[in-house]
């Protein structure tokens, strides 16, 4: 996978089919949404991973969090997932990983990103508005 990513050059690059802007349900999950793009660049079929939307649930007070397993992840792409700790600036780790071909990416606090396009949530704080 990772020398499917390194030769990828960004001005030829493709959204994947369940990214197309005519689809059905324009909502996405950024998390889903990257495993998506990540395992097509690689030449992977990402719609196997989508098996654990079977398994969502209403828990009672909350919907279950909808994002692939990393077990499934493992046994369907042999991709192992590692979360590193940060301990100096975020752009000198993804500088390490990048030379090392190894795709990275960083969650921050949702205050510091924009409300994503066709997304029913609004950020007035950390925490969500529904509308």
């Amino acid at each position: 996978m990772q020398r499917a990513i390194a030769a990828s050059d960004p001005k030829d690059y493709v959204a994947h089919r369940l990214h197309d802007g005519a689809r059905s349900w324009p909502l996405s999950n950024c998390y889903i949404d990257l495993w998506i793009e990540l395992l097509a660049t690689a030449g992977r079929t990402p719609e196997a991973m989508l098996s654990f939307a079977v398994g969502l649930d209403f828990e009672g007070d909350q919907f279950t969090f909808a994002k692939p397993g990393l077990d499934d992840l493992r046994r369907l792409y042999g991709v192992t997932v590692q979360e590193l700790a940060v301990y100096d600036r975020i752009e000198a780790h993804l500088e390490v990983q990048i030379a090392a071909a190894a795709p990275a990416w960083s969650r921050s606090t949702a205050i510091s990103c924009p409300t994503p396009r066709g997304s029913a949530i609004g950020w007035s704080t950390a925490r969500p508005r529904w509308r």
